[in-house]
């Protein structure tokens, strides 16, 4: 059975009142740690380069490897990652419990409908709740996505919000934020990083975890893709440590002729001739994904 396959009976089995099977939720987030252990940059360059047909499969994925990442970047233990992962990969799973006119609605919410849209959370919690051998971490994880240091947040409204709760909360938003979705267009993720710090300051989101996973991310995160000066359009590879603002990335499109060109590999650390001008979306210059991203494979 490949992942996607399993992800959807995984949210099948929650929609029909089975217990989920946790130990193929371990196989899928194991094999993403170990991954990003070894290589955090590997993960994050495909999370920022996919493409998201089925949003709640995707974005259970794309949180849990947002949380792996920064989990890693804390230096939080491997097996304790290992239950912050599952918590993360679960924690949109009640979801499946709202009706899709309200899920996929283009347009605003009505204050019913958010209400509805708010139950998801009490939904994970109950169909993690029932799942055999959970471990309480991940349950934490799941449980505290939605809550807020002010208290406005949902399900409870605590203020009392562990630091495994205040991790999910910023990865959960980030992906939501520069995620395609039938009825928005995905932001930069520079532009997501100003809305988490806008969050920080009104109490919603902790502050020094927000610069904590900013840093983590890069400014310019691997896996994003850059206007450079010579007009050019270029994928971020790696980071230059000490340098965020100046990664190694690698160019692909030509702006002024409007075509893809051989890729040239630049670390503006020390090319001081190439110079990032802005973040940008593929969509910004009417560019399929699935082409840069077949290119990209085709250039190694």
């Amino acid at each position: 059975m490949n992942q996607k396959t399993f992800k959807r009976n995984c949210f099948r089995s929650a929609e029909n009142g089975s217990p989920l099977d946790l130990g193929s939720v371990n196989l899928i987030t194991d094999e993403s740690i170990d991954i990003i252990f070894e290589n955090p940059d590997a993960l994050a360059c495909i999370l920022n380069l996919r493409n998201k047909d089925e949003y709640l499969l995707e974005h259970s994925v794309a949180v849990s490897v947002l949380m792996t990442i920064f989990s890693c970047y804390l230096k939080i233990d491997k097996a304790t990652v290992r239950k912050l992962a599952v918590g993360a990969f679960l924690h949109d799973v009640g979801k499946i419990m709202v009706p899709d006119s309200i899920l996929n609605k283009p347009g605003k919410l009505t204050d019913p409908e958010f209400e509805v849209m708010k139950s998801h959370a009490s939904y994970s919690i109950e169909i993690i709740k029932k799942t055999p051998g959970i471990d309480p971490i991940s349950l934490e994880v799941v449980a505290l996505h939605h809550e807020q240091l002010s208290g406005n947040g949902y399900p409870n409204g605590v203020t009392e919000i562990s630091k495994y709760g205040r991790m999910i909360a910023i990865c959960d938003i980030f992906d939501a934020l520069t995620s395609i979705r039938c009825y928005k267009e995905g932001m930069s993720q520079v532009k997501a990083f100003g809305i988490l710090r806008n969050l920080a300051k009104s109490n919603h989101l902790d502050v020094e975890l927000v610069d904590q996973f900013i840093h983590c991310m890069g400014v310019y995160p691997v896996g994003a893709i850059v206007q450079l000066e010579s007009n050019r359009l270029a994928i971020v590879e790696s980071q230059n440590p000490g340098s965020s603002l100046l990664p190694k990335v690698a160019t692909f499109y030509n702006l002024g002729v409007k075509g893809f060109e051989m890729e040239e590999k630049i670390d503006l650390a020390i090319n001081e001739n190439e110079h990032i001008a802005k973040c940008v979306r593929a969509d910004d210059f009417d560019l399929d994904m699935q082409q840069i991203i077949e290119y990209l494979a085709q250039q190694g």
